[in-house]
């Protein structure tokens, strides 16, 4: 995969070739070629709503004879159509859009850092001849290179791709409507479309260890039932998962009371994931652990708040190497 860029090129069109592994058929199935192209609209909304500039993408008609989807870029500022932009978007495109998702050899991510590096250069000289460019480069690539939403998005466009069994390969290409000679291309074989799944949906959980729940419905009995009640940072009441087994066996075994406004103070994890867009959502709550409960003006030291205080006393009462060295000097 060669992938030539050059923003400063009047770049103006993006161009999906569909390969067919039989070369009389010229056929693609419309839903998954509508799935795949919502993904390609998807992503370049990412990219250029990231980029602080608004992009229009119209269909251009297809070539007669082959499978070949045509999509000329329009950039405005000020209602004044600006081409460096699109060229701009289309080269970002073209890196981000071509660099696999999984693990790729040392050299392989060598090469995407020196084109990431180089678009980054190019962007600072189109600054430099006086085009507006609404961010930060280093900040802005270091964010797309990065975004798990354009990972889904790519993920769900190579997924729908592999179900048409009969497509050998893809091959994408920028290109300039009036000059054809202009283009840069890159292509993926269909053995290559899984190294741009994305595997898990999973986002990196939220942890807040100084929680406060305002209870609503407590579980007061055994068995995987959720609790319910306010987070009070937020003011917004969800189902928890209770993980803390100490504290729920001494809710069943020492019947704790629970009152309006009995709150716990805990340790909350906000679990999250990645929507069919590759929008990030909250997708659970799990009470790890309960430090204290509060009931009124009453307050009741829960199993696991007796061990954090506890550790907390012996981390203060330990002196610390520097102490210690203080301690010989004198």
């Amino acid at each position: 995969m060669d992938t030539l860029i050059n923003v400063l090129e009047d770049f103006n069109q993006i161009e999906f070739h569909y390969i067919f592994g039989d070369e009389t058929e010229h056929s693609l199935d419309a839903y998954t070629r509508n799935a795949c192209e919502k993904e390609f609209l998807n992503f370049m909304k990412t990219i250029s709503s990231e980029l602080g500039i608004s992009v229009e993408i119209n269909a251009e008609p297809k070539k007669e004879g082959s499978l070949i989807d045509w999509y000329s870029i329009f950039s405005k500022a000020n209602e004044i159509n600006i081409p460096a932009y699109a060229s701009l978007i289309i080269s970002i495109f073209a890196i981000i859009f071509s660099t696999k998702t999984k693990d790729e050899k040392r050299g392989q991510k060598l090469d995407n850092l020196i084109k990431q590096t180089d678009l980054i250069q190019k962007i600072e000289e189109l600054k430099k001849q006086g085009l507006k460019i609404p961010v930060d480069a280093q900040n802005y690539i270091d964010k797309i290179c990065n975004s798990r939403k354009l990972d889904k998005q790519k993920s769900n466009f190579f997924k729908k791709l592999s179900n048409q069994r009969n497509i050998k390969k893809i091959e994408i290409s920028g290109t300039n409507k009036e000059l054809a000679e202009k283009r840069l291309s890159f292509e993926i074989p269909r053995s290559d479309f899984e190294d741009y799944y994305l595997d898990s949906d999973n986002l990196t959980s939220i942890i807040d260890n100084k929680a406060e729940i305002e209870v609503i419905s407590p579980v007061l009995k055994n068995g995987n039932y959720t609790w319910r009640g306010i987070y009070v940072k937020e003011n917004i009441s969800h189902e928890y998962t209770m993980k803390d087994k100490d504290f729920k066996k001494k809710v069943i075994e020492e019947s704790l009371s629970f009152q309006n406004g009995t709150r716990l103070e805990c340790e909350l994890e906000i679990c999250r994931k990645l929507d069919d867009n590759g929008d990030e959502y909250n997708s659970g709550y799990k009470i790890n652990k309960v430090f204290n409960q509060y009931v009124g003006e009453s307050v009741t030291e829960m199993p696991s708040g007796k061990k954090r205080r506890q550790k907390e006393e012996m981390k203060k009462n330990q002196p610390s190497l520097f102490d210690e060295l203080d301690s010989k000097e004198n």
